[in-house]
């Protein structure tokens, strides 16, 4: 628990072992939006390969789908939850210098099929391949986050 005049914050990580120093360690960010920001780009980092399996797995017509894959801070979360979502978006976006629309809307139709065209697994497959990778590559930029801010 951080504690900063009247002000404490608690938070948890799930995952580690009740008795695991990494979070005893992470008290030392005293600046709350300092902390989103750096556990963000934390995750963020460390889901680039799963977005990129993701991303290399999606049916190719266009390349739209395949370039509509991102991963973003959770807009919608909870109180005092901090998270990301790895998947395809929709909107409009930017490709060589031209406006396009992502495709993210159209990823479910891909993945579970319709009785159109047969299903094209690529979300379920890149995160079950990719989520110990991830969990890894967290750990390891958390690690890097504690050893800068604990100089």
């Amino acid at each position: 628990m951080a504690t900063i005049g009247k002000f404490r914050s608690n938070f948890h990580i799930d995952g580690l072992a009740p008795n695991d120093p990494l979070p005893r360690k992470m008290l030392k960010f005293r600046s709350l939006a300092t902390r989103d920001e750096l556990f963000i780009k934390a995750m963020k980092d460390a889901a680039e390969p799963m977005r990129k399996a993701m991303a290399s797995g999606a049916p190719l017509d266009t390349g739209a789908l395949s370039q509509s894959f991102a991963t973003e801070k959770l807009r919608k979360a909870p109180p005092k939850i901090l998270g990301i979502r790895v998947g395809a978006v929709s909107g409009e976006g930017v490709w060589a210098g031209n406006s396009f629309s992502r495709m993210g809307w159209r990823d479910h139709f891909a993945e579970l099929g319709t009785r159109h065209h047969a299903a094209h697994p690529h979300v379920q497959p890149a995160i079950k391949s990719k989520l110990p990778e991830y969990r890894k590559r967290l750990r390891v930029n958390l690690a890097a986050l504690i050893k800068q801010y604990s100089r």
